[in-house]
């Protein structure tokens, strides 16, 4: 349990799943676009858009894992790629955006109770 306590796993966790869930509806939806096909220029760059957004929350979880420290910036960036894949996914049928939201919610509350938090406001009083 030491280790939980270093890393915002939970918030990570439900980015990237939440990201899933939005680059997946976007996948289908893309498929439906060519399928279709007398649809327009915009309609592609919005679902474009939204598809983007959930393979950037994978790409933010992810990092949240590998860098802690930088937790705020991170869960900061997910809530923006969130409301963004309302775009052309519907947010991944909404249950994805709220999934992001909520993920980069937990990222920017999240503390370390004697990890990378500590260490980081050591080293910047010391300067």
């Amino acid at each position: 349990m030491k280790v939980l306590n270093k890393r915002p796993y939970d918030s990570g966790i439900l980015a990237m799943g939440s990201g899933a869930l939005i680059l997946a509806i976007g996948i289908i939806a893309i498929r439906g676009f060519f399928d279709v096909g007398d649809q327009s220029v915009l309609d592609l760059i919005a679902i474009l858009i939204g598809t983007l957004s959930g393979a950037g929350i994978i790409a933010t979880g992810a990092v949240l894992l590998i860098f802690p420290d930088r937790h705020r910036i991170l869960g900061a960036i997910t809530m923006v790629l969130s409301v963004t894949s309302f775009a052309g996914t519907s947010g991944g049928l909404y249950i994805g955006a709220i999934g992001g939201l909520l993920g980069g919610i937990m990222s920017i509350s999240w503390h370390s109770k004697n990890g990378v938090q500590r260490k980081q406001n050591e080293s910047s009083h010391n300067n």
